[in-house]
């Protein structure tokens, strides 16, 4: 018969294995967070983004996967009540406005830009409708890079084998908020700082992205009519957060040197991606409700006419008087001389303000086209997968002012009228889905 003599030795051990072994879990998962492998860690969601909330691994949210077996997930497929939420945040002046136009009323409604913004989800809701499925093969959910996106969201196609179903889909809704920075800040990036402080605010959502606020709101709504149903559970909700930075009409604004216009732009991109990332984190009932979250970063530069002649000395005012007797058609190709003519033609709103503005534009089109040579080099240096949850995609000439030139779609050398505005929407719409 075998006799422990000395039981209290055996309970000491193994009271020193768990604490060893609790401290080696703890220090894992604490170099885990450190390194941005995981978003959650012992001790709460927000311990280490509170101490160091500029920390690059706190710029995104990184929420844990939740377990589930392959029924459940056959189960939640039949009843297709997943939510892929699109928010769109437009960042930009609400002004175009010059400081040489003193002549002009700085009330008069021509100066105002047109928020792009809720063009973009109207074209969004005709492209994609009110769902999208695992056969979608446009736009980000078509390429490759955004694979990681697509399988987290759940648009792979599955491989089931209890399944009935061989096609997921995605319950879809579309939202936005503008960001409007006054032009008379010193900076777009410290505009930008003004008006979406990055600050530990539990009430920030609804100070400063009211509509997303809404949006979880009406998200919240939801998860009690589905719980009533026992159908909680199957509540997948998706939030892809799109950023648009639109930089105004001088780009001493943004940088004082057009070859640095890209780095503000992005950087002002990664401000108000960590920003909201920080107000989410504040708001633990409404990351409960989420699986996934993603940024996505749209660059959108200058509109550079590739008629204008970028090299001449002489007016706009003086191009117009030398044309004012010819007869100029509508779609006509236009020439390097004649193309501030076909601007600022006699039926233009306001000829007085759009000679103005072309005058500005003149001056400025050499930086527009090297801010906008530099930012396509600086998508394709870093584009593509930028953090852990966000992207950035490669720039693209959204004004369309490559292609040709469309009377009715400027107010001036460098303002969209409405139908200007919705044909850029429309090609942003695209480089989505």
């Amino acid at each position: 018969m075998v006799v422990n003599e000395a039981p209290w030795l055996t309970r000491r051990l193994e009271i020193v294995f768990m604490i060893a072994m609790f401290l080696i879990c703890l220090l894992s998962d604490g170099l885990k967070c450190k390194n941005g492998n995981a978003f959650f860690c012992i001790g709460g969601s927000s311990a280490m983004c509170e101490r160091d909330a500029n920390a690059f691994w706190c710029d995104d949210m990184v929420l844990p996967p939740t377990p589930g077996d392959d029924t459940a997930r056959c189960d939640c497929t039949a009843h297709n009540n997943s939510l892929l939420l699109v928010h769109m945040v437009e960042v930009g002046p609400s002004l175009t406005s010059v400081p040489a136009m003193k002549s002009i009323r700085r009330k008069d409604r021509y100066l105002y830009r047109v928020p792009i913004a809720p063009l973009v989800v109207s074209a969004l809701r005709n492209r994609t409708g009110s769902f999208i499925t695992s056969n979608t093969t446009d736009g980000i959910f078509g390429a490759r890079l955004f694979a990681p996106l697509r399988r987290s969201i759940g648009l792979d196609s599955p491989v089931l084998g209890k399944c009935t179903k061989n096609t997921s889909s995605l319950n879809i809704s579309y939202s936005f908020d503008n960001l409007l920075v006054s032009s008379s800040s010193s900076s777009l990036l410290r505009g930008t700082e003004s008006i979406i402080p990055f600050k530990n605010d539990r009430f920030a959502l609804q100070k400063h992205l009211p509509n997303l606020q809404r949006v979880f709101g009406q998200l919240l709504l939801r998860r009690s009519t589905e719980l009533e149903s026992n159908r909680g559970s199957c509540l997948n909700a998706h939030l892809v957060i799109v950023i648009a930075v639109v930089p105004g009409t001088q780009t001493a604004w943004i940088n004082k040197k057009a070859e640095a216009v890209p780095t503000t732009l992005l950087d002002v991109n990664t401000y108000v991606k960590k920003t909201i990332s920080l107000y989410l984190r504040k708001k633990p009932r409404y990351i409960r409700l989420l699986k996934n979250v993603w940024f996505v970063g749209i660059p959108i530069g200058f509109p550079v006419h590739r008629d204008f002649n970028f090299s001449t000395d002489s007016t706009v005012s003086q191009s117009t008087s030398d044309h004012g007797s010819e007869e100029k058609k509508e779609n006509s190709p236009t020439t390097v001389g004649d193309f501030p003519f076909n601007v600022c033609h006699p039926g233009v709103e306001n000829l007085e303000l759009c000679r103005e503005m072309c005058q500005h534009y003149e001056k400025q089109v050499s930086q527009y086209q090297a801010a906008n040579s530099g930012l396509q080099k600086a998508t394709e240096t870093i584009g593509g997968r930028v953090g852990q949850r966000s992207f950035f995609l490669l720039y693209r000439d959204h004004f369309n002012t490559e292609s040709y030139f469309e009377r009715s779609y400027w107010k001036d050398c460098f303002q969209l009228s409405i139908n200007g505005s919705s044909a850029m929407a429309r090609s942003v719409a695209s480089s989505l889905f």
